[in-house]
């Protein structure tokens, strides 16, 4: 099974991505992401539209390039630009729904 079907089979799942951010640093003033900051992720993460969630959790949970937008566009049955466009959204609204909860990402 491609990693890239693997990944959007996790994506349905927040699981893995809280797993992730659990173990990443998200500010120098706190080493470890406290349980607030996973429970807000998750539910933020959850209030995406269904397909920017998939290409968001698959992008953030594979190495780096390993899975592309081109790969993800062919997975989801979309134009390779449409998955940067959703992905970068999808990032955009994590981001500033993280900051109105407090929480500042990098």
């Amino acid at each position: 099974m491609p990693t890239a079907t693997r990944q959007l089979e996790a994506a349905n799942g927040h699981e893995l991505l809280a797993e992730r951010a659990a173990a990443v640093s998200v500010s120098t003033d706190s080493p470890r992401p406290t349980s607030k900051l996973l429970s807000d992720l998750g539910k933020v993460v959850a209030s995406l539209p269904d397909v920017q969630r998939r290409i968001l959790i698959a992008k953030s949970l594979a190495p780096d390039g390993e899975v592309t937008a081109g790969i993800l566009g062919e997975e989801l049955g979309l134009p390779e630009g449409t998955v940067r466009v959703y992905f970068l959204r999808a990032k955009q609204k994590v981001k500033q729904e993280m900051a109105r909860r407090g929480h500042n990402l990098p």
